[in-house]
Order: structure tokens, then sequence, then C-alpha cells
């Protein structure tokens, strides 16, 4: 395949691709490796500024595919696998500097990890040369997804991008699970909007009840 003089988008949704691709989905699953990340250098990638993906996208095909784009600014993924974008951005910040496990124990038992947080994204704690991953996003989307029970790796990570002038702007959460308001709230340390849809899934005993409220209103 030859791409020169291909035009390359602004907006790409990789629904768009497997039109032409055949089992994209899979390509997208296997380690990034020389041969596997060579299938993405012949895709017209370089000026796209919003990516809109359902796939199955393994961490490191972000990292080291998607998180050297220059110019892209809004990521929107949805599914199982969204919070994949989100394990790369960590994987980026430990892979350049981590903390020590003295560290994150002593913010756990202080019941301080937001301060924490703020100390190890700091200056003092940070390589001069570090640039992260998705240098230019500022807008992340995220939907259907399952959110972990701790955020402290996640918001390490964001102020560690903030520290250099990289954060994340926005983050918009629609139809999560395991988010409440003291999630969106420890996000809100990082990030400078935080737009949840305040969605829950309903449990069995409230389906239940539901129906037993509609069978009632009917007599």
């Amino acid at each position: 395949m030859n791409n020169e003089g291909a035009e390359a988008p602004d907006v790409v949704n990789l629904l768009d691709f497997e039109l032409f691709v055949p089992r994209l989905e899979d390509i997208f699953e296997i380690s990034a490796n020389p041969e596997s990340t060579n299938l993405f250098s012949y895709l017209p990638l370089s000026t796209l500024t919003s990516f809109t993906t359902t796939c199955n996208i393994h961490v490191d095909v972000w990292v080291k595919i998607f998180g050297t784009l220059p110019k892209l600014k809004h990521i929107s993924v949805s599914g199982t696998y969204a919070l994949n974008v989100f394990s790369a951005i960590i994987k980026d910040v430990e892979d350049k500097f981590l903390p020590s496990d003295d560290e994150r124990v002593n913010s756990e038992r202080n019941g301080d990890g937001a301060k924490q947080t703020m100390q190890i994204g700091s200056p003092s704690a940070r390589p001069v040369d570090f640039m992260p991953v998705f240098p230019q996003l500022e807008r992340i989307e995220l939907q259907s997804a399952t959110f972990p029970e701790d955020l402290f790796d996640l918001i390490r990570a964001l102020h560690a991008r903030n520290g250099v002038g990289r954060g994340v702007k926005t983050l918009k959460i629609t139809e999560c699970k395991n988010v409440d308001e003291s999630t969106c709230e420890a996000l809100r340390e990082c990030v400078d909007s935080v737009v949840w849809d305040e969605w829950a899934p309903v449990s069995e005993d409230d389906s239940d009840e539901f129906a037993m409220g509609s069978e009632s209103g009917g007599d």
C-alpha cells in the first residue's frame, strides 16, 4: 500500500476504516512490536486532530502510535477497553519517572493522596526533558467503561502532564460504572472540567421494584 500523496484527515472515526481494512480490530490487539506498528505507518494520521473508536486498542499501540501524533487534541473511546487510553497515559509516566513504593504507602497511610500526587508532579521530581504521550491532547470522552477503585496512578500521571503544560482540560464521562461525585471531585484536582452524566447502572432490585410499581399503577 502506497500512502504517497494521500490527504491526511483531521478527524477519524475508526469504524470508517473497517469498511476497507478487514479485521482491523485484530491489528489493534497485537502488542506494539516493529511488525505490528509498521501496519499503522500506512495510515495518514500525522495531521489527525480528533479520534473516535469502539475498538480494543492495545495500550502499547496507544503509546507508540496514537501517543506520538503531534496534533491529536480529542479522543473519544467507548466500551470495555475504553480505559486503555488512561493506561497509556499512566504507563508513559511510569516509564519516565516513578515514585518509590514508600511514597505511595505514605500517601495512602496519611490519607493525603491529592497532595502527594502534586509533589510527584512537581518540577523537582520530573525529568527536565519530560514530554508526555499525546502532547496536544486536551479532551477525552469515555463511554460505557468501568473506572478503577484506585485513581492514584491516574491522578499522578495527569498531574505530571499539568506540570509541563500538557494537561487534559476536559474529561467527559458517559454511562460509566464505578463513578460517583467523589470520583469526579478527585479528577477535578488535575482536570479543569469533568463532565459527568450522573448515570448509574440499575440494579436487579431497582428493576423489580419498578416493575411492581408499574403493575400496581395499572390496577
